[in-house]
This record gives C-alpha cells, sequence and structure tokens, in this order.
C-alpha cells in the first residue's frame, strides 16, 4: 500500500488525514470525530490549510480505540482526555 509521508521540520514523518485513513482502513469521518471527541487529536494541523496530520506511531491509540468500540457507553468516557 502506498502513503506519502510528509517530513516535518523536527524530522518526524507525518501521514496526512486521507493517507492515514488509508492506512488504517478507518474513515476520514470517523478521524474527524474522533479528533472532535480529543480521542486521538492529530499530531499536527497545517495553520494554513487546516489539513490534519498523523504520525505512525498514533497508530497504536486508533487500535485501541477501535477495540474498545463494542462496549455499551459513549467513546467519550473510555479514554481519559
Amino acid at each position: 500500500m502506498d502513503f506519502n509521508l510528509h517530513v516535518r521540520t523536527e524530522g518526524e514523518n507525518m501521514i496526512k488525514i486521507g493517507d492515514f485513513s488509508n492506512l488504517t482502513k478507518v474513515s476520514i469521518k470517523a478521524l474527524r470525530h474522533y479528533d472532535k471527541l480529543n480521542l486521538l487529536v492529530p499530531a499536527r494541523v497545517d495553520v494554513t490549510t487546516g489539513y490534519r496530520y498523523y504520525s505512525v506511531d498514533q497508530i497504536t491509540r486508533l487500535n485501541r480505540i477501535l477495540a474498545s468500540s463494542s462496549k455499551n457507553y459513549p467513546l467519550s468516557r473510555r479514554w481519559p482526555v
């Protein structure tokens, strides 16, 4: 699977939201929802364009969020902010 990494000045690789969505098989809408709930906040948001960028390290947190999605209470109550 191909996805584009974008390099920050600090040298950390960043993945645009669309590529992160393709990589993780999670919709962009869901990623924005997790951001709104403060569960999975993008590693960087471009101040000019508003584009959200994620780091590869955030895949682990996303997997934990997805694994808990079968619980009977709201996502916002499952994860500390």
